[in-house]
C-alpha cells in the first residue's frame, strides 16, 4: 500500500478495478483485493460486502469505544469492513474497507481509498469520523494464517525464527535485527523477468541474489530503495 499512496484516481468498474496498476483506478475493495492477489495469493472477492465474509472474524463492535477495545490484537492486513451510516444501505450492510496497519500512538490507523481524498491509497487514523466514526457496526476479518509458516530452504533455517512482514512490491521479507533483512522476492510481483523485454532476468541486485540459491542480506534503507526502484518500474511498466 505505501508504494502506491496517492497513486490511483477513484473508481469502482469491475473487473478493472482489481488492476489499478493497469488502468490507474480502483475503491476500497479494489485496492485490498490487489494487495492480497499481489503479495499473498490470496481472493478476498471483489467487493466489500465479499471482504467481509473472507477469513475469519477476528472481532465485531458497534462503535469507535469497541474498536479501541481490541485493536492491540489485530494484525497489520486484517480487514476491517464498515457500514457507514450515510453510504449505500448504510446501518443495514457492510459498505467500505479499510486494511489496518498498526496502532501508532495510541492511534489506529488503516489503508484504505474510499474516494476522499480523490488519489489514494492513504494512510489515516481508523477511527476517523468519515470511518469507524460514522459507522452503525464494522467487522474485522483476518484472510491470512496467523502463524504462516515460511517456506525455507537448508541454506536458511534460521529464517524460521524470525519475525516476517509484507511489501507490495518486493514480496516477503524477515527482519535479521542489527539494521539487516534477509529478502525473498515474490514470484508473483513481476520482478524475476524484465517487464520491458520480456527476457528472463533479474531486475535488480537483490533478486540476482538466486542466483546462487541464497537470499541476498541488505541494509534496511537499502532494501526500501529497492522497494521505490521496484514501484517505479512496475508504473513504467504496467
Amino acid at each position: 500500500m505505501a508504494a502506491r499512496r496517492g497513486r490511483f484516481s477513484y473508481a469502482n468498474t469491475r473487473p478493472e478495478k482489481l488492476y489499478p496498476d493497469r488502468g490507474g483506478f480502483t475503491d476500497c475493495s479494489g485496492i485490498i483485493a490487489a494487495a492480497y492477489r499481489e503479495v499473498a495469493g490470496i481472493d478476498v472477492g471483489d467487493m466489500s460486502y465479499r471482504q467481509a465474509t473472507t477469513g475469519r472474524r477476528v472481532a465485531f463492535g458497534r462503535s469507535v469505544q469497541d474498536f479501541r477495545a481490541i485493536m492491540h490484537t489485530l494484525k497489520p492486513g486484517d480487514i476491517v469492513a464498515m457500514s457507514i451510516k450515510n453510504g449505500y444501505r448504510g446501518g443495514v450492510a457492510i459498505n467500505h474497507v479499510e486494511m489496518f496497519d498498526r496502532v501508532e500512538g495510541g492511534v489506529p490507523y488503516s489503508w484504505g481509498h474510499g474516494g476522499y481524498p480523490p488519489y489514494g491509497p492513504t494512510r489515516q487514523a481508523v477511527t476517523a469520523s468519515w470511518l469507524l466514526g460514522n459507522a452503525a457496526f464494522w467487522e474485522v476479518r483476518r484472510a491470512l494464517p496467523d502463524s504462516p509458516t515460511p517456506k525455507l530452504t537448508a541454506a536458511v533455517p534460521e529464517i524460521e525464527d524470525t519475525r516476517k512482514d509484507i511489501t507490495m512490491n518486493t514480496g516477503i521479507f524477515y527482519k535479521k535485527g542489527n539494521g539487516m533483512i534477509c529478502a525473498i522476492l515474490n514470484p508473483s510481483s513481476g520482478f524475476f523477468t524484465k517487464w520491458s523485454t520480456g527476457v528472463s532476468g533479474y531486475n535488480n541486485r537483490l533478486a540476482a541474489a538466486f542466483d546462487t540459491g541464497s537470499f541476498a542480506e541488505v541494509t534496511e534503507s537499502h532494501f526500501n530503495a529497492i522497494e521505490r526502484d521496484c514501484a517505479a518500474t512496475r508504473k513504467d511498466n504496467a
